[in-house]
């Protein structure tokens, strides 16, 4: 079972971004940057080679846009080296029908 913390609203631009660190805890400019959004049954749903990316923000923040047209879990997967150590990164979320404003 998946925690989710964030939610997002279908058909709406999403924004991803990710803090590569130091074992000093200090943000570390990572080698070869990528990420994969999966479902929540472990399928790929998208990745950088499809939506380009990841876009450097600053040393060490990386970050991707996504519309998602479907409902459910996700999982975005993010790796890289810091320090010539590979790291991963793995961040839950999930997507729902867009709230109607009456």
């Amino acid at each position: 079972m998946m925690h989710i913390t964030k939610v997002f609203e279908k058909g709406n631009s999403i924004y991803m971004q990710n803090s590569f660190r130091n074992l000093n805890n200090d943000l570390s400019e990572p080698t070869s940057p990528d990420f994969s959004i999966y479902n929540g049954s472990g399928t790929k749903v998208t990745d950088a080679a499809t939506l380009g990316g990841p876009f450097k923000r600053k040393t060490g923040v990386w970050y991707f846009r996504w519309t998602p047209t479907t409902v459910g879990d996700y999982y975005v997967v993010w790796t890289g080296t810091v320090e010539s150590m590979p790291v991963t990164f793995r961040r839950p979320f999930r997507v729902i029908e867009t709230t109607k404003v009456y």
